[in-house]
């Protein structure tokens, strides 16, 4: 089948400017992950005597930032070559390099915490409110407080960091009532229980789709989901019961034996509509899961999804979602192919080539823009240059060798080269059974392809009982490529 499952979607690493040294430690590994726009507040931060009272690191600190603008020089990390440019006219100590560089590790790790901590919605203020309330200091706490409350009212978000954050707020309401020791009914309870639902629904909502997901993708045994009782679907209004209704359709799509389409393309209506009220990984997750989804139904044969799948690509290739520190994935690439050709729309897949073929790594580059190039002529009846593309491609990636062979043969049989089909399938047999990378069910399915492809190419056109005798012998194979193009040459 054409349509394969998409895995590694995503992956939340920054892209670096450095480079990586032939030797690697730990001190290595947390320094290259800093990104230019950290390297100024990282420094402020080891030299803060508040965080820092090791002079002896703020050096260090300090050469570790020239080697990473020079990109890391091969072993400039090692314990041996940091030494020697702190301390040139002292002996190697080991033991003290060890300790610094460990030293230095943990001041990075709690710089990094405290630069995520920073970063998340009103977590400083409702710590700040939590001291003042401690500290009975009223106008100060009602300050901070409305700045918090204006905020929080500013936001479009309405993902689990923004009712983490009210659930905060009215903790610290809560603290600071009882901080004052005024003996009447306490108005936050009812607000504190409000918010610990909300938080808890929208952290858990999602946790349950993606366990579904991987369900469904990986054939894992069905999760154990411990709820109360079912999600129930929100009304469209008001806005803030959008991405709660997202989750719940997803939910209820991902849960049931069969499919839905009715209900997947209401699912489909909420995306556009929860898109400024989710983070980027939040609507990653979403679209990955739709995709996920419309991948498992097409597997199972319900080509109505085919179209659904090609609308959720465009969507997120047009909004920057699939993409990866600009990169997309090889996986989604070779889907997002083999889906525009199977629907035909040649005129698409061929801009999709040339708009997104650089989105690739560099090093798979080249072997995707010509093998898929070759892929999308074939199907356009090309076959000459289908061939001429194919010359080019440097095999950089296994799938492309034998996604090549597999191409050629299918070629062949076309044009009714004789000789040269059955030459190739002789010699395609041998590197079946002597490439130990390839994963046992995808050398049974390109086996299995090439014995009844040879079986088809010999079958007389004229003899309707030996070919329904083949097309019974296809159907019944488990493991098979290319199952419908030769279902198709047999009518």
């Amino acid at each position: 089948m054409i349509y394969s499952f998409l895995v590694n979607l995503f992956s939340g690493q920054t892209k670096l400017l450095a480079t990586v040294p032939m030797k690697k430690n730990k001190l290595h590994d947390i320094f290259q992950t800093i990104t230019q726009v950290e390297w100024r507040p990282l420094l402020d931060y080891v030299a803060s005597p508040y965080f820092n009272k090791d002079a002896e690191l703020v050096r260090l600190g300090q050469h570790i930032h020239q080697l990473w603008k020079k990109g890391f020089p091969a072993d400039s990390t090692a314990p041996a070559p940091l030494w020697a440019a702190l301390y040139p006219d002292r002996d190697y100590d080991p033991k003290a390099m060890s300790y610094l560089m460990s030293n230095m590790v943990a001041l990075v790790e709690r710089y990094l915490g405290q630069r995520q901590w920073e970063s998340e919605l009103l977590a400083q203020e409702t710590r700040q409110l939590r001291a003042f309330g401690q500290r009975k200091l009223d106008k100060s706490y009602r300050k901070v407080h409305a700045e918090a409350t204006a905020t929080l009212a500013q936001t479009t978000l309405r993902d689990k960091t923004y009712y983490q954050a009210c659930l905060a707020l009215a903790e610290a309401e809560n603290d600071h009532f009882n901080h004052q020791n005024i003996r009447q009914r306490n108005p936050h309870l009812t607000q504190l229980g409000d918010a610990l639902d909300q938080y808890y629904l929208h952290s858990k909502l999602p946790l349950f789709c993606h366990l579904l997901n991987e369900q469904r993708t990986l054939g894992t045994p069905p999760p154990p989901l411990h709820w109360p009782a079912p999600p129930q679907l929100a009304p469209p209004q008001p806005a803030d019961g959008e991405v709660r209704r997202a989750y719940a359709l997803l939910f209820t799509l991902l849960g049931q034996a069969g499919a839905d389409v009715a209900l997947f393309q209401t699912f489909r209506t909420t995306l556009p509509r929860v898109r400024d009220r989710l983070s980027a990984n939040d609507l990653i997750g979403l679209y990955s899961m739709a995709i996920n989804y419309c991948l498992v139904e097409i597997n199972k044969g319900n080509r109505e999804y085919a179209d659904q799948l090609l609308e959720l690509y465009e969507e997120g290739l047009g909004q920057g979602l699939l993409l990866v520190n600009d990169e997309l994935s090889p996986w989604m690439y070779k889907n997002i192919v083999k889906l525009g050709l199977g629907l035909r729309r040649f005129g698409w897949v061929e801009q999709f080539l040339h708009q997104y073929t650089d989105k690739l790594p560099t090093d798979q580059r080249d072997d995707a823009r010509y093998f898929n190039l070759a892929d999308l002529h074939y199907h356009q009846q090309d076959f000459d240059a289908a061939q001429d593309y194919l010359n080019k491609v440097e095999f950089s990636d296994p799938a492309y060798k034998h996604g090549a062979k597999l191409m050629l043969l299918k070629i062949y049989f076309e044009k009714n080269e004789t000789e040269a089909f059955f030459s190739l399938a002789a010699s395609y047999k041998l590197l079946l059974l002597r490439d130990r990378s390839l994963a046992e069910d995808i050398r049974m399915a390109n086996s299995n392809f090439v014995r009844l492809a040879g079986k088809l190419f010999k079958t007389p056109t004229n003899d309707p009982a030996a070919r329904e005798k083949l097309a019974a012998e296809i159907a019944r194979t488990k493991r098979i490529n290319g199952r419908n193009w030769l279902m198709g040459w047999l009518g």
